[in-house]
């Protein structure tokens, strides 16, 4: 099927229609945290580290990042330390978390105009899925949801190239669409 339809993302579950009607695209759930945190989050947090053009100082990063006062509630669960080291042992909720509420804090004043607004509007995604998944989405949630990722993949591209909109970034900006008929 990928080969004539030139499509190469194609999930192998989609051999499970002929036998048991299964959609892999309907019936599986969307994780919105793991696609989140773990492409775009890391992806732009691992641009950052690696850009050595981008003037950041990364040892105050690292030292505004480590004297966040952490309330007891984000202690008992997962929660983001050591930028320069650690980032490839975070799991998504450490990059969640880093995202929104930490990384505008660590960032201030450190990052160019254009690091700036497209990091700030990753954070604000990151924040909106935290705040909106767990009581379900509106139409409306859908429609902003839409309008965020659609922006961010504007910054991403008129700043970084083409090559930097993964096709991560790309499914979430038409998946919720395809899902709710919007």
């Amino acid at each position: 099927m990928a080969k004539d339809s030139g499509y190469t993302g194609l999930s192998i579950l989609h051999r499970l229609y002929p036998l048991y009607e299964f959609l892999y695209d309907d019936h599986i759930v969307y994780d919105e945290m793991n696609t989140v945190s773990l492409n775009l989050v890391k992806a732009a947090l691992t641009d950052l580290l690696n850009d050595e053009d981008s003037g950041i100082d990364w040892t105050v990063v690292n030292h505004r990042h480590n004297s966040i006062p952490w309330t007891h509630e984000f202690k008992s669960s997962r929660y983001s330390k050591d930028i320069g080291k650690g980032i490839g042992y975070w799991k998504a909720e450490e990059f969640s978390l880093f995202a929104s509420p930490v990384s505008e804090v660590v960032f201030e004043g450190l990052l160019t105009e254009e690091q700036k607004a497209i990091w700030c509007c990753l954070a604000r995604t990151v924040e909106f899925i935290q705040n909106h998944a767990r009581s379900g989405w509106r139409e409306d949630d859908v429609q902003t949801f839409h309008a965020m990722v659609l922006r961010y993949s504007v910054l991403v591209e008129e700043c970084r190239g083409p090559t930097k909109c993964v096709i991560i970034l790309h499914n979430m900006s038409f998946y919720l669409q395809f899902q709710t008929g919007l």
